[in-house]
């Protein structure tokens, strides 16, 4: 089944999906869930603080579905690093290519940041907003969430859109995907039918192994 069949299912099933996950069902369940799902190694770490997070902002009522969107910045950007999670139904549903900013590295990104202007990415948590058309195109607006990490995310117009960048002929021709201005750029050809699957409150982590942040992070430590 191909990554574009698998969206368009869940975009017209959305509606019918409840949001019924248990309370602390998958806090208890964190390895046997990874396992489950993941057939991309995704940072195993970073995949525990996604869940952890998930389940805080579920029990404060932010979220709106059962999907989960994990960002690995550990990774390079030649490889899939977006992951589309069901939670619900225990399944990875998509992944796929992203861009990090211009200023936060070349194929690996090292620098993130919350300041406007930075060209860097920002790390921490985020809930996917209202959808519009803009100067990319079809987008998706993200609220950071965490105060002094990412939440100028708005102030920047830190977006998931669709960039030609982000394709596996540019990485045939630069040895990487091209990179952004601090938005996550996701391939054109999945951009619409992703954005209207995931947006208006779905949890996003983009994840990068900074013991600053890990330390601060107030949805980590669940102050």
């Amino acid at each position: 089944m191909n990554n574009f069949f698998i969206i368009n299912f869940l975009f017209f099933t959305l509606l019918f999906y409840p949001l019924n996950i248990q309370k602390s069902t998958l806090e208890n369940n964190i390895f046997n869930l990874y396992k489950t799902i993941n057939d991309s190694n995704i940072n195993f770490e970073g995949f525990k603080y996604a869940i952890h997070g998930y389940q805080y902002l579920l029990e404060k009522n932010l979220l709106k579905n059962n999907f989960l969107v994990i960002i690995d910045f550990t990774k390079p950007s030649y490889d899939d690093r977006f992951y589309l999670i069901d939670l619900n139904m225990c399944r990875l549903l998509l992944k796929t290519k992203v861009a990090h900013g211009k200023n936060s590295g070349d194929i690996f990104p090292i620098y993130f940041s919350n300041i406007p202007e930075s060209n860097m990415s920002s790390i921490g948590f985020f809930i996917t907003k209202e959808d519009y058309n803009g100067k990319h195109g079809y987008s998706l607006r993200l609220e950071g969430i965490e105060t002094g990490i990412n939440d100028n995310a708005k102030k920047r117009g830190i977006v998931i859109h669709g960039a030609e960048y982000v394709s596996d002929e540019y990485i045939k021709k630069y040895g990487r995907i091209g990179r952004s201005n601090g938005c996550l750029a996701i391939p054109e050809d999945i951009n619409e039918t992703l954005i209207k699957t995931i947006k208006e409150g779905t949890c996003v982590f983009v994840y990068y192994p900074d013991k600053n942040y890990i330390s601060k992070s107030k949805i980590i430590l669940n102050k």
